[in-house]
């Protein structure tokens, strides 16, 4: 890992087929940098607690959620296949993007941003203190490290 950089990277994805083995690496990522953003693969779902304390931010459990996407599929297929648009980069139409809005609009409203203005566009949602805030007032305050996400073309 230090051979590797790990010491300066801001990202490590840890995807091996072992829990073990991904779990190890996760304690030494942290463990030589306390900054970097650790995604790790998980394949038992109730592992990913353990996973966390070893210092992920993240945790993806493919067979979770492939049991969650098998669900959608069945009981809300059109909600489904519409967020499978949005996500798919090779929609040329409108897709969800994210921006993040730290300092540089600290104590401006979300009027400020003048969404409005860009054409098909729409504000979606704040993530603030990681709770998401919907259908928001115009004159709601932005804060430090608020995250927006709205729907537009690329």
């Amino acid at each position: 890992m230090i051979k590797a950089g790990i010491q300066k990277a801001k990202g490590l994805f840890v995807s091996t087929s072992n829990d073990n083995v991904n779990l190890v690496i996760c304690l030494s990522a942290r463990q030589f940098n306390k900054n970097i953003k650790i995604v790790s693969i998980c394949t038992n779902y109730f592992n990913t607690d353990k996973m966390k304390l070893a210092g992920a931010d993240n945790v993806i459990s493919p067979n979770y959620i492939g049991g969650l996407r098998m669900v959608s599929e069945i009981l809300k297929p059109d909600v489904t296949d519409f967020l499978d648009t949005m996500q798919n980069y090779k929609n040329n139409k409108i897709r969800f993007e994210q921006i993040d809005l730290y300092d540089r609009y600290n104590n401006k409203k979300i009027k400020d941003l003048r969404i409005d203005e860009f054409k098909n566009t729409i504000f979606t949602a704040l993530k603030r203190n990681n709770k998401w805030l919907f259908n928001t007032d115009n004159d709601l305050q932005i804060e430090s490290k608020d995250v927006l996400i709205i729907m537009t073309t690329p």
